[in-house]
Parts: C-alpha cells; sequence; structure tokens
C-alpha cells in the first residue's frame, strides 16, 4: 500500500506503522512549504515514526525534534531512504527486538548542536539484526556515538552488515562501536574528527570490541579514517586509536564467556590520529584473537604520537604492501609495538606512496618490495616470500626454506621439524635472538653474521661469524 502524505507541511503528530506500506513525503529538506516535515508536539516528545510491520518503507520526509526519530521494533524489510532524521534528543534510529534485511539509504542523521546522551544509530543488547545496509548516509554531531551495538552474556547476531559510501564524521567518543559482528564489510567511508571527548578515556574512529560470542569475516576497506581518536583522560598510551579491533577473552570480566574472532582484513585505507593507528587487541590486557588478521595496501605514514600499529593478541598481524612513509625497515618497525605471542610480519611495502584515485581511501600506484632484502622460497610448494619467519612457519615437515640471495638483517624462530638453508651468496646479519631448535645450513659461499644471540646448533660449511655483539648460547632455544 501506497500512502503519500498530504503534500509539502508541518505535521505535529507521533506516527506508528503497523501494517505493509509506504510512506511517502513531498521532500526531505527542513522548509514546510515545499517539504513534509514531521515536528514533536513538545521537546523531545517521544517517537516521530515507529514501525511495527513487515516490508515498510519511509521516504522523503523530515523529522525533527523527538526522543528517538524512528525506532524498528522487530521487523523484516524496512526501508529508511532520502530521509532527514535531525535534532533527535536521544537516537535517530533504534533498532529493537529481532530485525532483519534492514535498508537505510540516502539518510542523514544528525544532531545539529551538541546533546549529552545522543547516538545516531543505537543497537541493543538483546537486539539482532540479520543483513543491514546503509549507503550513501550521513551520521554526524552525536555526542557519544555515530553507531552503536551492544551485546548481551546471552548474544544474539549482528550479521551479514555493509556499511558502505557514507560520511561518519564529528561523532565524540566514537564514529562506530560494535560489540557483536560477523560477515560484515565496511566500505567507502569518510570518518573524519570522531572520538575527540577530552573527557572521554576510550576515544576512537571505529572501536570493533567482541564480547561472548565466536565472530568472523570483518572488512575495512577504501576508507578515509582521520583525525580521530585523541587521548582524552585515558592514562595508557594505548588507548585512543583510529581503528581498534579485539575478541574479548580477558580477565576478569571476558573469560568466562569469551569472545573470539577469526579473518579481518583492513585494506586500502588512509589512516591518521593523533595519538594511535590501528590497534589489535585491548589495551593493557592480551587476547587470543583474532586470527588471520592482514593489513594490505593501506596509507600508514602519518606520523602518529604513539604507534602506528599496536598488537595485544596471541596471533600474528600480516602487513603487505602497505605505505610506510618510508622504505628505510629499523624506522618502519619503531612504529610498531607487541605483546603477547603474535608477531607483526612485514612481509612487504611499497616503494612509493602515490594515490591513484580521488575517491576515498587509498589506492597506491606504487611497487611492492620486499623489506628484508633477501629472496626466500619453500623448495617443495615452489612459494616464494619475503619473511624468513612467515616462510618457516608455514612450511610443513620434510620442506626446506632457501634464503636464495640477498644481504640483510632479521631475527626468527626454527622450530622443531622446520629447516633453513642459507645459500652461496647471501650475506645474513642477525639483529637479535635466532633460536634454533630445528636445522640451520649454511651452504659454501653463504655467510651468517652473529649480531645478537643463537642459541641452538647448526652445519656451517660457509662462514658464521660472531661479530661485535653476538653471543653463542650452546643447546635449544631456552636452555
Amino acid at each position: 500500500m501506497d500512502i503519500p502524505c498530504n503534500g509539502p507541511g508541518t505535521f505535529v503528530e507521533n506516527i506508528t506503522l503497523n501494517k505493509e506500506l509506504t510512506l511517502t513525503g513531498a521532500g526531505s529538506g527542513s522548509n514546510p512549504a515545499t517539504n513534509t516535515v514531521f515536528s514533536a508536539s513538545a521537546p523531545c516528545g517521544g517517537i516521530g515514526i515507529s514501525i511495527s510491520a513487515a516490508n515498510v518503507t519511509v521516504q522523503n520526509i523530515y523529522v525533527t525534534g523527538y526522543q528517538e526519530a524512528v525506532r524498528l521494533n522487530g521487523v523484516n524489510n524496512p526501508t529508511i531512504n532520502n530521509m532527514n532524521l535531525v535534532d533527535y534528543c536521544q537516537y535517530g534510529v533504534r533498532i529493537s527486538s529481532t530485525n532483519s534485511s534492514i535498508d537505510i539509504t540516502n539518510t542523514t542523521i544528525q544532531r545539529t548542536s551538541p546533546m549529552a546522551g545522543t547516538v545516531g544509530i543505537r543497537v541493543g543488547t538483546a537486539d539482532a539484526v540479520n543483513g543491514m545496509l546503509i549507503s550513501n548516509s550521513t551520521i554526524t554531531g552525536n555526542n557519544l556515538q555515530g553507531m552503536v551495538v551492544f551485546q548481551s552474556t546471552t548474544p544474539v547476531a549482528f550479521d551479514n552488515i555493509i556499511i558502505q559510501n557514507s560520511v561518519i564524521s564529528n561523532n565524540l567518543q566514537k564514529g562506530l562501536y560494535f560489540e557483536k559482528l560477523s560477515n560484515a564489510t565496511l566500505s567507502g567511508l569518510v570518518m573524519n574528527n570522531n572520538g575527540t571527548d577530552p573527557g572521554y578515556n576510550n576515544n576512537n574512529g571505529i572501536d570493533i570490541n567482541l564480547k561472548h560470542n565466536a565472530y568472523s569475516n570483518i572488512t575495512i576497506q577504501d576508507c578515509d579514517i582521520t583525525n580521530s581518536a585523541v587521548m582524552g583522560t585515558a592514562v595508557d598510551p594505548e588507548a585512543a586509536a583510529a581503528i581498534t579491533i579485539k575478541a574479548r577473552d580477558d580477565a576478569p570480566s571476558y573469560n568466562t564467556i569469551p569472545a573470539s574472532l577469526n579473518n579481518v582484513m583492513i585494506k586500502n585505507n588512509r589512516i591518521t590520529g593523533p595519538q594511535n593507528g590501528i590497534r589489535i587487541g585491548e589495551y593493557g590486557k592480551i587476547n587470543a584473537t583474532p586470527t588471520n588478521v592482514v593489513l594490505e595496501g593501506n596509507d600508514l605514514s602519518h606520523v602518529f604520537a604513539n604507534k602506528t600499529l599496536i598488537s595485544r593478541i596471541n596471533a600474528d598481524i600480516n602487513l603487505d604492501c602497505n605505505w610506510h612513509g618510508t622504505t628505510n625497515i629499523p624506522t618502519i618497525e619503531a612504529t610498531f609495538t607487541e605483546a603477547g605471542t603474535g608477531m607483526i610480519l612485514l612481509n612487504d611495502l611499497l616503494s612509493t606512496g602515490g594515490d591513484g584515485s580521488a575517491n576515498p581511501g587509498f589506492q597506491p600506484t606504487g611497487n611492492c618490495a620486499c623489506p628484508s632484502g633477501f629472496a626466500i622460497i619453500n623448495t617443495t610448494t615452489m612459494v616464494a616470500y619475503c619473511d624468513i619467519q612467515a616462510a618457516l612457519d608455514a612450511s610443513q615437515p620434510g620442506e626446506e626454506i632457501h634464503i636464495t640471495s640477498g644481504t640483510g638483517v632479521g631475527f626468527f624462530e626454527v622450530e622443531y621439524g622446520k629447516v633453513l638453508v642459507v645459500l652461496n651468496g647471501v650475506n645474513f646479519t642477525s639483529n637479535g635472538e635466532i633460536c634454533n631448535n630445528g636445522i640451520i645450513t649454511v651452504n659454501a659461499g653463504g655467510t651468517f653474521n652473529n649480531a645478537g644471540t643463537y642459541s641452538g646448533k647448526g652445519v656451517f660449511n660457509g662462514a658464521f661469524n660472531n661479530v661485535a655483539g653476538g653471543k653463542v648460547k650452546p643447546g635449544g632455544c631456552g636452555l
């Protein structure tokens, strides 16, 4: 059923839609002479439009002055299109109960002046969503978050989510905050000046803070996430970050019902902020996951007050073909910090920082190069690597990892059953601890310069040079 509003004008009422229909206004501008304006009868007066039936579309309406502009009450296939939800006193859109296939398109959700406690879109602890599209929309000016999604200790889903081609900026504490999220893509977003509250201790641009369930498949791609996350009242220098992603399993609050996350891709983004760029894991804690984390093709050249990348997890983070503002490896590595047993693996990097497009995000024009200076190959699988440790970790018993050419520095661990061969002409210098519980062979014509600490045995038909500062410890690692 299509129900056009009575043309332009101001309508002072609270609308409840409890049957399938399409409600169409004359336009979503603020001028009632040419647009349809829904206005509260008193400041912060109830809910502007409450939807409690499936297949409802509301479009082309300006909604202002309500406690909540729009509420979805456990419905399937609602559409909010070309709406202007302005100066609500609490929520622009509140999503309640169990909902599916939500579309929010071409819509502005905005506070034009500060008001305490305001949120653009809210999903509560017991509220579930399976399927949501936010596209070509704006969420701005909220004193708390642009979008907030909470999770219960009895978890429910927030699954199959696409947020794309939208502006989410100038939200005081966080741009986007999720405690539940799976099978989600955030793409083409312009997120500027989020997380700037001087009186708050957890400012972020994007905060994915997953709780009480198993989650997977999150992608952040082609976004500008800039000028976000000031320190505020935080004491820990790692607290504020433009992007932070963690699956909470840490004591004392989250170890009883631990969360986990697998498969995270952060690709082709431009990331800036005053304090930290990306933090994986909770500050002051160590988390087991996320696993399979890849950062690819991002512009990470901004000079942060603390760190570009923080790892506080027991899984590796793979860096592939990002621009770091330099190709100098010690300079790049000084912008990283690790806690837990996971490693930051600088697999390769961009040689220059050119951007091939004016669109949001970073579309690199430079070429990728191996940061180690070495050519490395698994002689069984014939897979090439830039990072020695990555090659060793991927190898299976009976396979050999060969450093075939190059001159450079590094450190690594050879686990039991792993084999590393340094070939003729290779000149390797250790700059950290070499733990050898497997087999290291330096062929004739190869050179191994130990400037760190070497633990374990080896077959040195080539040169083993214990250079200045080098130490050799007999036996295996830790002995």
